[in-house]
């Protein structure tokens, strides 16, 4: 690739020029230019194009497509299948959690304050995904600490018999139909 002098000059083999006839000789390269617009205004606008933060005009539309519980289901049983083999405590976390619907908060039941905690720290992923899955970006997530009554441990058979009564009154009726002394 080599510079290449104009026509004029080659055409002209030591002719005598006056300064009202010379030309300055152009050089061009074999390379393909494309035009440059540097004017200050354009740069400027540039300039404040990528440097400005984002303007009211293009704001960005959020989804907010409705959710249903069957739907989140699917999509919460799907990124638990997704994580399996790399975060298989997490994977056994949401397997034993179903998740409720309230308008675009997503509930979810756990049982003590301290998998709620390790919860909120994996739900990161799980919530972009729900977002894009269920095409809404106003989903949250919001861990609920049951309050339920910690169940207690049957020892002796008098315990179960009075369990089993509790839950079902026809075995006290059957206990005296049938004229039977429990104790």
């Amino acid at each position: 690739m080599g510079l290449q002098q104009p026509a004029q000059a080659q055409n002209a083999v030591n002719k005598p020029v006056t300064p009202a006839q010379y030309t300055p000789p152009v050089y061009t390269a074999n390379i393909q230019q494309q035009p440059v617009n540097l004017s200050i205004n354009r740069l400027k606008q540039q300039y404040e194009s990528e440097h400005s933060g984002p303007k009211t005009q293009s704001a960005v539309v959020k989804r907010s497509r409705p959710i249903d519980s069957n739907t989140l289901v699917a999509a919460w049983r799907e990124y638990s299948g997704m994580v399996a083999n790399t975060q298989p405590q997490l994977t056994s976390m949401l397997n034993s959690i179903v998740p409720t619907v309230v308008g675009t908060e997503v509930q979810v039941a756990v049982a003590s304050e301290f998998i709620a905690s390790s919860f909120v720290a994996e739900a990161k992923d799980l919530l972009t995904f729900l977002q894009n899955k269920l095409e809404n970006d106003y989903i949250t997530i919001k861990p609920i600490v049951s309050a339920d009554k910690v169940e207690q441990v049957i020892y002796t058979s008098k315990q179960k018999l009075e369990k089993m009564i509790e839950k079902n009154t026809d075995v006290k009726t059957l206990i005296q139909v049938l004229g039977l002394d429990l104790e």
